[in-house]
């Protein structure tokens, strides 16, 4: 997925987590979820907005960004999700999703 935003975006960024293109099983009650932001050298960003579950059911997801999270440039993102016994899952797992923030 590629995410085209504009540099201090606040609105909500609804994102649906799917595994090989399908909504898993076991909906998402009781995960916890948080965004995993890495600038174009790699280094994690430090995420102040909210990342919260929307709707369990479709595993969709909202991240409501600080005023200074998403500054110009190219980024990498995933979703990281931990169930209620502690396994972890990324989404996606395999290539990372690319975030490009415009100037404003």
């Amino acid at each position: 997925m590629i995410l085209d935003v504009v540099e201090g975006w606040t609105g909500p960024i609804d994102v649906q987590l799917l595994n090989d293109g399908q909504v898993p099983e076991t909906p998402m009650d009781q995960m916890g979820v948080e965004l995993i932001l890495r600038d174009s050298t790699g280094a994690l960003v430090d995420i102040q907005g909210a990342v919260t579950v929307l709707d369990a059911d479709t595993w969709t997801v909202r991240y409501v960004p600080d005023a200074n999270d998403l500054k110009e440039g190219a980024y990498t993102g995933r979703f990281k999700v931990t169930d209620g016994f502690d396994q972890v899952g990324f989404f996606p797992s395999g290539i990372w999703d690319s975030w490009i923030v415009r100037k404003s």
